[in-house]
């Protein structure tokens, strides 16, 4: 579940129990206990982040990301685009400040458009500010 699905439906029952003469105040109150998991959440969206191992990328295992091996290592840099939650653990979307792609003659080229990549809280750690480019900022 992504961060802003549990407010729009906590919204759209707070609809449903002005309808139903308020009835529903016990689905309110768990989804707003429920929306408390951001909370504890060791990141919030606009966060910067950095990796602290290198995936393992390989044509096997993770053949979507082969194109994106030489900058998803340990120590990338990305900002948080989005939070979910998904079976007990926070998972992140972030947009690599570095994102390129190497080009048929080997030269890295800059993404125009930056993907998105999720990865799970063991993953990441604060970045440090002071390493950043000016462009990053």
């Amino acid at each position: 579940m992504k961060e802003d699905d549990l407010s729009n439906i906590i919204e759209g029952v707070k609809i449903l129990e002005k309808l139903a003469d308020g009835h529903l105040p016990h689905w309110r109150y768990v989804l707003e206990n429920a929306n408390s998991i951001w909370l504890k959440s060791p990141f919030k969206v606009g966060d910067l982040v950095q990796l602290v191992k290198d995936p393992e990328i390989t044509s096997e295992n993770s053949w979507g990301w082969l194109g994106a091996k030489h900058f998803l290592i340990k120590g990338a840099k990305a900002r948080i685009n989005e939070r979910q939650f998904y079976d007990g653990k926070f998972i992140f979307g972030l947009s690599f400040e570095d994102e390129s792609w190497i080009d048929s003659e080997g030269i890295v080229r800059q993404v125009h458009k930056k993907a998105i990549y999720l990865f799970g809280e063991s993953w990441l750690e604060s970045a440090d500010y002071s390493q950043l480019t000016c462009e990053a900022l």
